[in-house]
C-alpha cells in the first residue's frame, strides 16, 4: 500500500486501465464524461465495466453529465445509481485498487485541481475486503437496466400510474423492484399527451387567419414535449426471502423504477411456476410467453387434473392447437387420457410424441334406449307404438337389448339389423311388418347398410382402446356423421371412464372437443340436455365428482354460450381465445373481474394463438402468446 501524489494519479490510472484484463470497478460520486472518455479509450474490448455514481438530486447529474452516460454505455459498461454515495475507489481485475478522495473529474484527478489524497492497494486480502464492500454497496444501489419508466402516482395497492420513457403496447407485463422483491404488473392502458402552454396556445387560437393558425399549431406540436403515461394493474408482490407471491397491501411509492421483464429473472421464473394457491406447480406445462415479453409462462396440470379446465375460442383462434400442445406436455406424467376427437385432429400428432392408441369410429346407428329406437322408426315412416300386445312384445326385445352401458348393451354382440329381425318375429300384423320393412329400408338408404350392421365391431374397437395399455386413448369421430350416435357413444365411454374412476381412483383426464354438443345448455341446438342425454349426465358427474376421483375434464368449445352453465362453472381454469358473438362474450364475462374489463373488451380482437388464462392452474390471470415450436 502506498500514497499516490496528485501528479502521479492520472499516469497511474492510465497504466492500470491499459493493463486491465477482465474487470474494472469504478465507484465515484461524480464522473465527468470528458475525463472518463480518455480512461475508457485505454480499456481493451470485452472488459467487464461496472460503475456506481451518486444520484441524490438533479445537481448530481449536472456533474455526471450526458457524455459520461453516453461513453459508458457505448463501451458496454453497466451503471448503478446510489442516492447517498460519497465513496471514491477503483478496483482493477481484483489485483489493484485505488482508494481516496478523488472523483473522476478534472478537479479530482489533475494536478491543477483540488488537493486530494489517494492510496494504491495491491495486498490481496485488503482488495478482497474492498470487493466485499463493493458488493454490499452495489446491492444498495439501483440497477436501472431495462427500466422504461417511473411510478408517479398510486391510487391503491392494485393500481399505479406510471410515466413511460418508451413506447409500449397495452397488455405488456412489467415489474417494479421494491425492497425484498418486486411488484408484478400489467399495463392496462397507455395515454399519450402533449404539454401545452396556455398563453402560447391562446395567442395562436385568437389569430384571425385560419391558415396561420393551422401552420402555427403544426409547428408548436413539433417542439412540444410529449408525455407517455400508463395505468398499471399490480397483479401481486413477490417476496424473495420466503419465495412468496402475495397480494400487495401497500400502494407503490412514487419514484420507483418500472422495468421490462427479463426471461433470465430468477424471481420471476419462480412466480410463474406457482399456481393460484401460491404453491409451486406440481406439474408445470409450458404454454407460451407472457404477452409483450420473452418470458415463458406455465400452467399447472396438477390443478387441471382433477379441477377441470375450459378452452374457449372462435373457430381458427388456436384452441385445438393449444389443447394438443398442452397434452404433449404429459410426456412424463402418469395419467390416462381420453380424447374425444370430433374432426380427427389429434391422433397423428399425439401418437408421434406420446404412447397413444386411436380408433376411427365407423358411422353406425347406435340407439341406447327404446326412445332412441322409436325416433329411428318414426324417421322411416313407421307408426309402431307400444299400444297392442304385439307392439309391446316387439319393443320388449329392444327394452331388453338396448342399455346405456357398454358392458350391458346387446349391440356388443348383435347388430341393429339382427335385433330388428328378432323383434319382427313378435309382429303378427301385416301392416306392422310392412311398416318395419319400409323403415329399415329407409335407414339403409339414408345411412348405408353398414350403419345397421357394424355395432358389435364399434363396441369391440372402443373396448380395445379403453383397455389398451397406452396412456392416451383417442376416439376419432371424423367418419361418424350421425349426431345422435356420436353423443350416445361419447356418453357410453364417459360412463365407463367414470365407473372405472370410482372403482380405481388414479390420475385420468377427459378431453372433449365440441363440448357444447356433449353438455349443452338447455334450449340450445338439437341435442337433449336432460336425463336422456347420457353424455351430458356423465360430463356433469365428472365435473361435480371428478375431484375426489382424480378425474379431470377439459371442455373445448367455440360456443361457450351453448355449453351447460353448470358444467362451465365447474371448470376451474379458463383459457379464452378470440370470441366474437355477443352471446359467447356474455357467457365468459363471469371470468373477468372488474380490473380485467379492458381484456374482456379485447377478446374480439385477439390474434390467433393469443389467449387469456385465469383460474387455479396459474399464479395470476394473464394474456399469453403461443409459439409455433413444440412445447415438449
Amino acid at each position: 500500500m502506498r500514497v499516490v501524489s496528485k501528479e502521479e494519479l492520472i499516469p497511474l490510472l492510465r497504466e492500470l486501465f491499459s493493463r486491465a484484463q477482465s474487470k474494472v470497478i469504478v465507484v465515484s460520486a461524480w464522473i465527468r464524461g470528458s475525463v472518463f472518455k480518455e480512461l475508457l479509450s485505454l480499456l481493451r474490448e470485452g472488459i467487464n465495466l461496472e460503475v456506481v455514481i451518486r444520484a441524490g438530486s438533479l445537481s448530481d447529474l449536472e456533474v455526471s453529465d450526458l457524455a459520461f452516460f453516453r461513453e459508458t454505455k457505448r463501451f458496454g459498461g453497466k451503471i448503478y445509481l446510489h442516492p447517498k454515495l460519497h465513496s471514491k475507489f477503483l478496483i482493477i481485475d481484483g489485483r489493484f485498487a485505488v482508494v481516496g478522495s478523488s472523483n473522476i473529474t478534472f478537479m479530482g484527478l489533475y494536478p491543477e485541481g483540488n488537493v486530494e489524497t489517494n492510496l494504491l492497494i495491491e495486498e490481496e486480502e485488503k482488495i478482497k475486503e474492498l470487493e466485499e464492500f463493493y458488493e454490499r454497496l452495489k446491492g444498495e444501489s439501483v440497477d436501472y437496466t431495462d427500466s422504461i419508466g417511473f411510478v408517479i402516482n398510486s391510487k391503491s395497492a392494485k393500481e399505479s400510474e406510471i410515466i413511460l420513457l418508451e413506447d409500449l403496447k397495452e397488455q405488456t407485463y412489467l415489474k417494479i423492484p421494491v425492497e425484498g422483491g418486486f411488484l408484478l404488473g400489467r399495463l392496462a392502458k397507455v395515454s399519450r399527451t402533449t404539454s401545452l402552454e396556455s398563453d402560447t396556445l391562446k395567442r395562436i387560437l385568437n389569430a384571425e387567419v385560419q391558415d396561420w393558425k393551422i401552420a402555427s399549431l403544426f409547428a408548436y406540436f413539433q417542439e412540444s414535449a410529449e408525455v407517455l403515461t400508463g395505468e398499471l394493474e399490480v397483479l401481486g408482490e413477490y417476496e424473495e426471502g420466503r419465495g412468496l407471491f402475495k397480494t400487495p397491501t401497500l400502494p407503490a411509492k412514487a419514484g420507483l423504477l418500472v422495468k421490462k421483464l427479463s426471461s433470465e429473472d430468477e424471481g420471476l421464473k419462480k412466480v410463474l411456476l406457482k399456481n393460484h394457491s401460491g404453491y409451486d406447480m406440481g406439474y408445470p406445462a409450458y404454454i407460451g410467453k407472457l404477452y409483450g415479453t420473452e418470458v415463458k409462462a406455465y400452467l399447472d396440470l396438477d390443478k387441471v387434473i382433477p379441477m377441470h379446465m375450459a378452452i374457449l375460442g372462435a373457430t381458427g383462434s388456436g384452441k385445438t392447437t393449444f389443447t394438443k400442445k398442452l397434452l404433449k406436455n404429459l410426456k412424463e406424467k402418469d395419467v390416462e387420457v381420453f380424447v374425444f376427437d370430433v374432426y380427427g385432429e389429434y391422433g397423428e400428432e399425439l401418437r408421434a410424441s406420446l404412447p397413444a392408441k386411436e380408433v376411427v369410429l365407423k358411422s353406425v346407428l347406435f340407439p341406447i334406449s327404446v326412445e332412441d329406437l322409436k325416433e329411428l322408426l318414426k324417421e322411416g315412416g313407421a307408426t309402431l307404438e307400444e299400444r297392442s300386445s304385439e307392439e309391446k312384445e316387439f319393443f320388449g326385445v329392444f327394452r331388453k337389448a338396448l342399455k346405456p352401458d357398454i358392458e350391458r348393451t346387446a349391440l356388443s354382440e348383435y347388430s341393429l339389423l339382427e335385433l330388428f329381425k328378432e323383434a319382427e318375429k313378435h309382429l303378427v300384423s301385416r301392416v306392422f311388418k310392412e311398416e318395419l320393412k319400409e323403415a329399415v329400408e329407409h335407414l339403409k338408404r339414408t345411412y348405408g347398410e353398414e350403419a345397421l350392421l357394424l355395432q358389435p365391431q364399434v363396441i369391440k374397437e372402443i373396448k380395445e382402446v379403453i383397455e389398451s395399455p397406452q396412456r392416451v386413448k383417442v376416439f376419432n369421430f371424423k367418419e361418424l356423421d350421425i349426431t345422435e350416435t356420436k353423443i350416445n357413444l361419447i356418453g357410453l365411454i364417459l360412463k365407463e371412464v367414470f365407473i372405472r374412476a370410482k372403482r380405481e381412483p388414479k390420475d385420468r383426464l377427459v378431453v372433449i372437443e365440441e363440448a357444447q354438443n356433449v353438455a349443452p345448455e338447455r334450449g340450445f341446438g338439437e341435442i337433449p340436455s336432460g336425463r336422456e342425454n347420457v353424455a351430458y349426465t356423465y360430463a356433469k358427474k365428472i365435473a361435480m365428482e371428478g375431484r375426489k376421483l382424480r378425474l379431470g375434464l377439459i371442455a373445448v368449445t367455440q360456443r361457450p354460450a351453448n355449453i351447460s352453465k353448470f358444467v362451465l362453472s365447474q371448470l376451474n381454469t379458463q383459457v379464452i381465445f378470440k370470441l366474437i358473438t355477443k352471446n359467447d362474450l356474455e357467457a365468459v364475462s363471469v371470468f373477468f373481474e372488474h380490473s380485467k374489463e379492458d381484456i374482456f373488451r379485447l377478446l374480439p380482437f385477439l390474434k390467433p394463438g393469443t389467449a387469456f388464462v385465469s383460474g387455479l392452474a396459474v399464479p395470476f390471470s394473464f394474456i399469453f402468446q403461443m409459439e409455433e415450436i413444440p412445447y415438449y
